[in-house]
């Protein structure tokens, strides 16, 4: 009964790791995808101005 117990809380903290790491991988995924956007859109903006003050 014990054992089952102590596999139990490991299993939990285990998931518990896997979700948080999930989780920041994801975030950090969608900062970079977000911040790379962002550059291509700050990209096209300042190619406007260009050919605007060609």
């Amino acid at each position: 009964m014990r054992n089952e117990k102590k596999f139990i809380n490991l299993f939990s903290l285990v998931s518990a790791i896997a979700t948080i790491g999930g989780v920041a991988i994801i975030s950090s995924g969608t900062k970079t995808s977000v911040i790379s956007s962002l550059k291509n859109k700050n990209n096209s903006i300042i190619n406007n101005i260009n050919w605007r003050t060609w």
